[in-house]
């Protein structure tokens, strides 16, 4: 499943069930919230942890964590605490390169698995069999480029997630391009602009994306747009 459609689909069901429990009088909905609101921050640096993310994972969950211990009363964290720390949040996370994944893959790895937060990246592949993977930027941005790979025997399946961001995928002519998901207050489209129908052998790539505030699309490679010139 796509990493930021479990997040999404974690939180929406934990609103739902609070929402539930407040309407038969077991809690209260609106104190609830705002004690553990801060639970979500910490999911998301989880989720960007098993994702490879190093120094943005670990800052995020640790502001999460304060958050958190701020809202139950544990210990007296004001507004005038938080947005220091965000700006330190944020500039250690400049200085260590981003807030992207441990390992960027080689471009012969057959499969992707990257997080970026308030940052971008940029993966060339050339694998002889890409069957897909995880791309997810949260206030960021990637490209991938495949134009010069080749896909499984079965196609590919790329799970991509834009959160307040967005996000190209470069692919060479040729392919049959699906794509599939939810977008809210975003959207993804294919603008590979292939004419005609293709043969049911054409090499698939299958795109599941969830885009918020943001945007994903397709297209060709620039070398596969220019015009054929012949030599003089």
């Amino acid at each position: 499943m796509n990493r930021g459609t479990l997040w999404l689909g974690l939180m929406l069901v934990a609103l739902g069930v609070i929402f539930l429990l407040d309407q038969f009088g077991v809690v209260v909905g609106a104190a609830l919230l705002a004690a553990w609101w801060p639970v979500a921050i910490i999911a998301l640096g989880l989720l960007a942890f098993t994702a490879g993310a190093s120094t943005g994972a670990v800052l995020v969950t640790v502001l999460g964590l304060m958050l958190l211990v701020g809202t139950l009363g544990i210990i007296a964290v004001t507004f005038s605490l938080v947005w220091p720390l965000l700006i330190v949040v944020l500039g250690i996370g400049l200085l260590s390169g981003g807030f992207g994944s441990f390992r960027r893959p080689g471009p012969g790895d057959e499969a992707v698995d990257q997080f970026a937060l308030f940052s971008g990246y940029e993966i060339r592949s050339v694998a002889r069999h890409f069957r897909g993977g995880s791309l997810m930027a949260l206030f960021g941005g990637f490209t991938l480029d495949l134009h010069e790979a080749q896909l499984a025997e079965n196609g590919a399946h790329l799970q991509v997630t834009a959160l307040f961001g967005g996000g190209t995928i470069l692919v060479p002519p040729g392919w049959r391009i699906t794509m599939s998901g939810l977008p809210i207050f975003g959207g993804f489209s294919d603008k590979t602009g292939q004419a005609g129908p293709l043969p049911p052998s054409a090499p698939h790539l299958h795109v599941d994306v969830l885009c918020m505030f943001g945007g994903v699309e397709v297209k060709l490679h620039e070398a596969a747009q220019r015009p054929f010139q012949a030599a003089a």
